[in-house]
Order: C-alpha cells, then structure tokens, then sequence
C-alpha cells in the first residue's frame, strides 16, 4: 500500500538493502554481532537455554489460539494483573500553574491529581489559533543517565536551560526537539515527568520550591549526583511494589494513562485523535500505553524494539529496567510481542542498526515477529516497520517519518 503523502510501504522495512537482505537477516539473527556489555553470570548459560526452548512457542503467531482478539484480550488481562495494574485510573482535577504564551504557542504548566492520590506534573502545548477540537498526541520521554529533568528534554531550547540538557537534547533528537515539531503541524501535545524523573524524585522533594533553580545551576557532579540517589530511590520503589504485590511498571503506566483521560477532559481535543510516541523508555511506555489502552489511535516506538535474546547476555544491564519486567508472562510471550496487541490500530516501529542498547539480531526478530502478526491479521497496510543506519536516537528524519505516519492515521 502505498499511500497518498509519500510514505513508504508501511508494511515492509523501508531500508536500503544492504541492511534487510535475508542473508543479512540470517547473519544477524544467528550471531552476536557486536561485544556485549553484561559480565557472563554462572545464570547466562540456562537463560540463553530457557530462551531457545521457547523460541516456537511465545506471542500470536506461534499461539494455539487462532482468533486474534481472543488472544490479545487474554494476553493483556494477563499483563494486567501480573504487574498489578489499578484499572479505572482518572484525573479527579487539574491545577493550571502557568501559562506560557510565546511565538505563537501556548505552553500550560499543569497539576494533574489522580484518582489514586497521585499527583503529575505535565506540560501542554499547542498553537495560539489552533482549530479545535484537534488530534493530540502524548509525548513519553527517554531515560537515558538523566533524571534531573523527565518531559522537559522533549521541549525546545530554553534561554534559561542547563547546557548538560541542551547537549541531551543534540544527542537524543539531533538538535530537533519533537514536541515544538509536533506543535507547529497542528497537534496538541501532553507531556509528564514519569516517576523517579524530575519533579518526582526525592532529590526534588527535599529541595521544594528551589528545584526547578537549582537543577539549572548543577555541575555535572552534582547531576550524576542526583542521578544515583533517584536509581537507588527506584530500587527501593520497585523492591517495595513487589513485596506488596505489584510492580512499578504498573504505576508508570497508570500515570501514562492517566494522560489520555485528562486529554478527553479537554475541549480542544478530539478524543477519537489521540496518539503516543516515544524513545528508548518512552518506547517501552509507548507499548504498554498503546497495547493496553484502545484510546490510543496510532503509535509511534522508536529505538526499543528487540526479542529478549537481543538483551539477555548483552545489556540486561542498560536496556531493561524495572519497567520492562514481566515475571510469569513467559515461555508465552516475549517482551517484542507487546506492540503486537496494539494490531490492529496502526503502529510505527523505528530502529538504528547502530543503536549498541540492543543487538541487530535481536532488533531483526522484533520487526520480523511484528511484521507476521500484522499480515496474519490481514492489516499488513497499518504497519510501519522502519530501520536507519542511526545510532540511538529520534533524529529529525526519523521525526519527519512519525509526523507523516501520525498525519496518516490521526
């Protein structure tokens, strides 16, 4: 399918093809292509072996379960009370804190309180005289070694911004920030911080109203500071979540959730436009978001797509945190399977075969496990499967990419 605004087929890995041979394919799925960062554990052997035997087993399109529906339903209950998921979370009220009118957009600093005593922080933009209602799309950051500052790197440059964050945002989006892209082509954009990033760290906490100040000021020290007292605050976190039956993957998405309900509040949002993106952790939020809530329209992943044996022995370390953590779900499924409940709403996945988080092999399995679950459901036409000699990074091409996939199906 080749559609009207210039896209290419999104139901083949539009990629030169150098890098999607299958002799290229069976090269990357059947060696390890670059050194891994994890030590060999006495454990790696049999969890390379528990892998292997599951290979023809986990996801959709090895399950026993030929109707589609009936096994995303069954699938998502099931992540659903594996990580302890409170469904039904809502925004009760939101606190306007500031209002930012400038160049033409309107920027809103909100409150957001929750339903479960939650409260978010959150940014919305959108343009002075946009027509209302308009297709709002939820911008989920990164992770990265920053947790100074959570949606703020989604922002354009501020003159009042720290250089270590603008030279973030250089690295991580190639000197184009997304949500000011999004903006000005017609879309309202909502942001948070997610939990353990930026306002909601105990560092923030402790220093109250003087954060926001204080944070611009840090020395590189003092940011790599911060950022191992939030790890070792997350770890407590999520050891606490787990000792009482949930895991903090749960909270991260409701809060994520807890976005799409605030925006159907909104009169200037079309409530049947909602989209979501993300990088690297704001991918991995973006599966969850859009596997398991069917407000989200359409779906853009970039640079977290990859089969477990693309991480396990190579960088369980720096590509899986506690929110990728899916205890019980396996030989079932495999964490490249969660994008696959989004079908058949449409769904864009991006990689860089230069992306070292992940191994290429274990990219390749990601795409090619997507890719045969869309053509098994007949809805190949609502699958972008896009792959660019890039390293780990949403860069302005690949930007330009999520826009026309968002203008297609928004």
């Amino acid at each position: 399918m080749i559609v009207s605004n210039g896209l290419p087929n999104p139901g083949v890995a539009h990629v030169p093809v150098e890098w999607w041979t299958p002799e290229g394919e069976l090269c990357l799925r059947e060696g390890e292509t670059r050194k891994g960062w994890d030590p060999a554990t006495e454990l790696l052997e049999s969890a390379h072996a528990r892998i292997a035997a599951r290979a023809g087993t986990a996801g959709y399109i090895h399950s026993s379960e030929p109707d589609f529906p009936t096994w995303r339903d069954k699938t998502k209950s099931r992540i659903i009370s594996t990580i302890g998921l409170e469904p039904g979370v809502f925004v009760k009220n939101a606190t306007l804190r500031e209002c930012i009118v400038e160049d033409g957009v309107i920027r809103e600093e909100l409150a957001l309180q929750c339903s479960n005593g939650r409260r978010l922080s959150a940014s919305l933009f959108k343009l002075a005289h946009l027509p209302s209602p308009a297709p709002a799309i939820v911008a989920l950051h990164c992770m990265g070694g920053l947790r100074a500052y959570g949606r703020e790197r989604l922002f354009g440059q501020g003159k009042d911004d720290p250089g270590y964050l603008n030279d973030y945002r250089k690295i991580a989006y190639g000197g184009q920030s997304p949500i000011p892209y999004l903006v000005q082509a017609g879309y309202v954009v909502l942001a948070i911080d997610a939990m353990m990033f930026g306002e909601r760290t105990e560092v923030a906490r402790k220093l109250g109203d003087e954060f926001a100040d204080a944070r611009r000021r840090w020395t590189m020290e003092e940011v790599l500071d911060a950022k191992r007292k939030t790890v070792l605050e997350e770890q407590i976190a999520a050891s606490t979540e787990v000792l009482t039956g949930r895991s903090l993957l749960a909270a991260v998405v409701e809060d994520d959730m807890a976005c799409i309900d605030y925006l159907i509040q909104r009169v200037d949002v079309d409530a049947e436009r909602i989209g979501c993106f993300g990088l690297s952790f704001g991918a991995y939020r973006t599966h969850y978001l859009a596997g398991l809530d069917e407000r989200i329209r359409c779906a853009v992943s970039v640079c977290w797509l990859s089969s477990l044996r693309g991480v396990v022995g190579y960088n369980v370390g720096g590509a899986i945190g506690q929110f990728a953590v899916l205890p019980g779900m396996q030989p079932e499924f495999d964490i490249c399977d969660l994008p696959t409940l989004i079908c058949p709403r449409p769904f864009l996945g991006i990689s860089g075969w230069r992306d070292d988080v992940m191994t290429p092999f274990g990219m390749s399995d990601a795409h090619r496990r997507l890719r045969a679950t869309y053509e098994k459901m007949g809805r190949s036409n609502s699958l972008g499967s896009l792959i660019f000699d890039a390293p780990h990074e949403f860069n302005p091409i690949m930007q330009e990419r999520a826009l026309r996939w968002f203008q297609q199906w928004l």
